[in-house]
């Protein structure tokens, strides 16, 4: 019914506005109580973890951002999951600072994502797109992001994007 599609969007509205507040160490806490607390028939796990990385995308602060980040270096998330993760994570950062930048920088020049193709693209399209919309286009840099709280994050003469 409607009433249950509301119920399980308000459900997801409220899981991702906690899932803003988290921190890096929270993430990880999450992780493991994902890990030790859910059956272990691997389909319930796999939904689970795949919920909680779609969460972290959606918000896609710092902590979530960095957390990928080191899920896709470690292994964890692989394959196409991993391309898909990415580029929804890249595409929904709230805060663009130079260090995030610079982390997803570290991300697309770790060895198991240019090992992979796919994921090596993915990442490199997707943080091409997200330089250009946050540093480079004047128009989108100022609409698309909070500048008018933190002021501007990043501009084409940022080292991160001149280095590398």
């Amino acid at each position: 019914s409607s009433h249950a599609g509301k119920d399980v969007n308000e459900k997801v509205l409220i899981t991702t506005k906690l899932a803003l507040s988290l921190s890096y160490t929270d993430i990880q806490e999450v992780w493991s109580m994902i890990q030790e607390n859910i059956p272990h028939d691997a389909a319930h796990k796999a939904n689970a973890e795949h919920v909680f990385l779609d969460l972290l995308t959606i918000a896609s602060t710092n902590p979530c951002v960095k957390y990928i980040c080191e899920m896709v270096k470690n292994q964890v998330i692989i394959g196409e999951p991993a391309a898909w993760i990415v580029a929804n994570m890249i595409k929904s950062v709230k805060t663009p600072t130079e260090e995030l930048i610079q982390e997803l920088t570290t991300l697309l020049k770790h060895s198991t994502v240019q090992s992979v193709p796919g994921l090596k693209a993915t990442v490199a399209m997707s943080l091409s797109e997200l330089v250009h919309r946050a540093c480079i286009d004047e128009t989108s840099s100022v609409f698309n992001y909070p500048v008018g709280i933190f002021g501007k994050f990043c501009s084409k003469d940022s080292k991160v994007i001149k280095k590398d």
